[in-house]
């Protein structure tokens, strides 16, 4: 071994009846496409190195915030309401919010993807509301970032109904139609529609409530994590049980559902959209726009996915990040010189940091040239380590996996053992040549995270 080297509202009572029309049918819902079930890796914007898309699956989600990064930028999109696109009525379009977030290496954010009439809040109806996306911090128990979704449409096949509100921005549009649910405004639920019968539509929530029930006791939609935001509030049914009202979008407060007249009973309204928020603790340029009308925000985003956030489409969240940068060049014990069936050689590189990178973690993959004899060498453990002799003088020796074709040793989630900008720690590796003595000149390739460098000059003597 060489030496180391130099350095919800209560339900009320039912109202009688009002003497009803004869109902149309309502149309038969469209059924959403299936979405991704896992975050997916996507192209970043500069100046950021990293981009993850987390779609709705029905799950909160959690990003770990990696290690040696301090800032995250995120971008955030609501779900649309439910529409009735054969009968000319729409859901709202989600909310954006976005802004650059401090963060802690290695703390864990939760996340939430909205989708129309389930999962994150939005309130039931016959047009359900979209549910809220967003950014929670367990570490501090408080909302990050949250993109409203829009409100639901109502529609029959009379011909009746109306669209839904936006979500928001600070606040959500509020619903079309005969008896509207109101958007929510900052972290405050708007209220539910209601005709002169007594039916009504339930208040959206304010910020941790879930959205409020319709008059006959319908609850409204609930926000996965309470403190995230406010539930959509539920639509209202006629007395012969048909939805004729649709619910509110969910947000930082979640938009009221619609009634109906009772005495028409076809004639109802479109959820309210929830409100957006983008000043939590650490958020840094937050910013929350509106939908306008079935369309989603701010599609002029680079990062944006067609369809994300329109109506009656699921939200997206979407992270970036810059990962510290560092060099990879040749170095680290002295130039190797080995002989076919004799000693060990130990040939390695220097990491460097470039700016502040403690607690930096990478994979570390090291490949043998082909055809010049050479093998890794197992020691210790047993098994194939990497030799980390980090900044402050300190060893590791992480265990890696060898390649079927035995050219390639692949160490996972290594510990650089970096410190402050223009801080250096080597790495190394055991080889051995063998077969036919030759001469020749040779350097195995280090690959750091997605930087690259050969080795110490490897030289092959026959004797």
């Amino acid at each position: 071994m060489p030496q180391k080297p130099d350095p919800v509202l209560d339900a009320v009572p039912e109202p009688a009846p009002a003497p009803e029309a004869p109902a149309p049918e309502a149309p038969t819902p469209r059924v959403l496409a299936n979405v991704a079930v896992a975050p997916v890796t996507g192209t970043p914007t500069p100046p950021y190195t990293d981009c993850l898309r987390f779609d709705a699956t029905g799950a909160v989600q959690n990003f770990v915030v990696p290690d040696g990064v301090t800032v995250i930028n995120a971008r955030v999109w609501g779900a649309g309401g439910q529409s009735w696109p054969d009968y000319h009525h729409y859901g709202g379009g989600g909310g954006f919010a976005s802004g650059d977030i401090s963060v802690v290496p290695g703390e864990t954010l939760s996340v939430v993807v909205g989708r129309p009439g389930g999962f994150g809040g939005g309130g039931t109806g016959l047009g359900a509301g979209g549910g809220l996306s967003g950014l929670y911090s367990p570490r501090l128990q408080r909302p990050l970032l949250v993109a409203g979704g829009g409100g639901g449409s109502t529609s029959f096949t009379d011909g009746s109904g109306g669209n839904g509100g936006a979500g928001g921005g600070h606040s959500g549009a509020a619903g079309a139609g005969f008896v509207p649910g109101k958007g929510a405004v900052g972290a405050t639920g708007g209220a539910g529609g209601a005709d002169t019968h007594g039916n009504r539509g339930g208040r959206g929530g304010d910020l941790g409530s879930p959205g409020g029930a319709n008059a006959r006791g319908v609850p409204g939609g609930v926000v996965p994590i309470a403190g995230l935001g406010g539930g959509g509030g539920a639509g209202i049914q006629v007395p012969n049980g048909q939805w004729r009202g649709s619910g509110g979008g969910a947000g930082y407060a979640g938009g009221g559902g619609a009634a109906c007249d009772a005495g028409a009973a076809s004639v109802g309204g479109g959820g309210g959209g929830g409100s957006g928020f983008a000043a939590g603790p650490g958020v840094s340029g937050g910013v929350t726009t509106a939908g306008s009308g079935r369309y989603a925000a701010n599609k002029t985003d680079p990062l944006y996915q067609a369809g994300i956030g329109d109506d009656y489409q699921p939200g997206q969240v979407v992270l970036q990040w810059r990962a510290p940068a560092i060099t990879v060049v040749p170095g680290g014990p002295p130039d190797v010189t080995l002989i076919p069936g004799g000693e060990t050689g130990y040939p390695g590189v220097r990491v460097r940091a470039e700016e502040e990178a403690t607690g930096l973690r990478r994979t570390v993959r090291v490949t043998l040239p082909q055809g010049e004899g050479l093998r890794f060498v197992e020691e210790g453990a047993p098994g194939y380590a990497l030799t980390v002799w980090d900044a402050s003088g300190g060893m590791s020796h992480p265990l890696g996996t060898l390649s079927a074709d035995g050219r390639t040793l692949t160490f996972p989630d290594v510990l650089l053992g970096l410190a402050g900008a223009g801080s250096i720690s080597t790495m190394w590796v055991a080889v051995r040549a063998y077969g036919t003595p030759r001469q020749a000149d040779t350097q195995l390739a280090f690959q750091v995270g997605d930087r690259s460098a050969n080795s110490t000059p490897i030289r092959l003597v026959d004797r």
